[in-house]
């Protein structure tokens, strides 16, 4: 749509606000690694060099809550978030105002204590619930909450991974602010975006990969983007209620605080190569020029120690995952959930491994059937049900065989990518389905269960099964 509207420049006197604020913020993110200094130091020097500094116990505990340990990195982060917002409220704001300028203050702020890491996943449903949010009994919320805290979300209700809750975009010079509204049983599929002051019905159904604007009416299934109603929705997998006993929840925290601590792990790993260099070391300067020919080994061995701890856990989650649907709160939940996070992490861990020729070797490993001559690059999926065909094509940043969420259930099924298939950047299977010598279009998405990409078709788009199929020949890729 064409438009003459003309769109006034930030002013200046907000550009100079963000900058003279980056002082404060960048501090947040400093005592987060001087806290880390002041733990390891006391620590280490209770067993090698006596010339590193120690600290008292009230202050390492202070820090170590508020800066290290998940819950006090949340607790501080919505506290100070919510003294930032103290009266923004929905509505149409001018790009570059106070309003816009206190919401980018806040999510610096979150980021900088890195409040949203990965081995604070678990509590994200606490983390809502602390910036404002109302989020109700039973509800899986595997996503970001907003940091304005203007979502509601009914009891039972799932938010599947990668869904956009932010709840304000920019029109130009126009900051849109609104609340998010979800209804109870309603699903959200991954890499979804709900736009400011959207409702969405009781048990509605919102596919993955869709921009959703307006209202969505109760029991149905909106898809695309824009998003539009295409049927009735599914309802659950199962007549019964999903088993919730609080025992997995434990096994989630302590499997996400495993995960991120796997870095941690490798670079501790590291440490121990130098440590005969500069346990006998007088000062700082003295274990620096020490340890200095060492630095490439003990980081070579830290990066192998990081590649062995990915795959070995990867290896030890698949062996509870089974193709169907299972309670969240279970074993085989924790195990899907597990393994997804931790790939998702290992796709930046280990990106010289993502990014090289050696990726289809790497998946093959992890525990993919991946076929001869397959080209992928950052590709996120679970190895153990996944198959990719010969000379297969995987883009950046695809999604293979991830789960879906409904009603206190996970699922996942297998999935395979045929002979010659190509999969766009941001695609998106799951529910078995195939394309085999052709082009699976970028951000094609799952159909019906049953459905399966027909040799030499080209699915594209947010709803695939329903896109116009055309044939190519061998190696020929049309235009998406």
């Amino acid at each position: 749509m064409k438009s003459n509207r003309r769109v006034r420049p930030i002013p200046l006197k907000t550009q100079v606000g963000q900058v003279a604020a980056l002082v404060p913020l960048r501090a947040l993110a400093g005592m987060r690694w001087l806290s880390w200094l002041m733990l390891g130091s006391s620590v280490i020097a209770s067993f090698g060099p006596g010339w590193l500094p120690t600290f008292p116990i009230w202050l390492l505990v202070l820090t170590t809550w508020f800066f290290i340990v998940p819950p006090g990195r949340m607790v501080l982060a919505a506290g100070l978030a919510r003294v930032a917002l103290r009266g923004v409220t929905p509505g149409a704001h001018p790009r570059g105002g106070k309003v816009h300028l206190r919401i980018w203050l806040a999510e610096r702020i979150q980021h900088e204590l890195l409040a949203t890491g990965l081995s604070g996943a678990v509590w994200f449903p606490h983390y809502a619930r602390l910036l404002g949010a109302d989020i109700g009994k039973g509800t899986d919320l595997h996503t970001l909450p907003p940091i304005t805290g203007m979502l509601s979300v009914g009891q039972d209700a799932s938010v599947e991974n990668e869904v956009d809750l932010q709840g304000h975009w920019l029109d130009g010079d126009v900051l849109h602010v609104g609340e998010i509204r979800i209804g109870n049983r309603a699903t959200i599929g991954a890499r979804s975006t709900l736009g400011p002051g959207v409702v969405v019905g009781n048990a509605a159904e919102i596919t993955p990969g869709s921009h959703v604007v307006g209202t969505v009416p109760a029991d149905e299934i909106w898809s695309g983007s824009p998003a539009e109603h295409t049927g009735t929705a599914r309802g659950p997998w199962s007549d019964e209620p999903a088993p919730s006993p609080r025992g997995p929840l434990v096994g989630y925290a302590v499997l996400s605080v495993l995960i991120a601590a796997l870095p941690a792990i490798a670079g501790l790993t590291g440490l121990g190569v130098l440590w005969p260099a500069i346990g006998d070391s007088s000062s700082l300067g003295d274990a620096a020029s020490t340890a200095l020919p060492w630095l490439p080994v003990a980081a070579l061995v830290g990066f192998a120690v990081l590649c062995l701890l990915v795959l070995g856990l990867t290896r030890l989650l698949a062996l509870a995952i089974q193709p169907g649907h299972h309670p969240v709160r279970s074993m085989t939940g924790l195990a899907i959930w597990g393994t997804v996070r931790l790939l998702d992490e290992a796709r930046d861990w280990l990106f010289p491994i993502y990014s090289s020729a050696f990726t289809p070797m790497w998946l093959r490993l992890l525990g993919a059937k991946v076929g001869r001559g397959v080209e992928a690059s950052t590709v996120l999926l679970i190895p153990k049900l996944v198959q990719v065909n010969d000379h297969a094509f995987l883009a950046d940043d695809t999604l293979i065989g991830s789960y879906e969420l409904g009603e206190g259930w996970i699922r996942v099924e297998r999935v395979k990518v045929g002979k010659r298939a190509f999969v766009g950047n941001s695609g998106m299977l799951r529910s078995r389905p195939q394309g085999a010598e052709g082009v699976v279009g970028r951000r094609t998405l799952r159909g019906a269960p049953a459905h399966r990409g027909q040799v030499g078709s080209v699915l594209a788009g947010v709803t695939a099964p329903g896109a116009a199929a055309g044939r190519c020949g061998a190696g020929q890729h049309p235009h998406l």
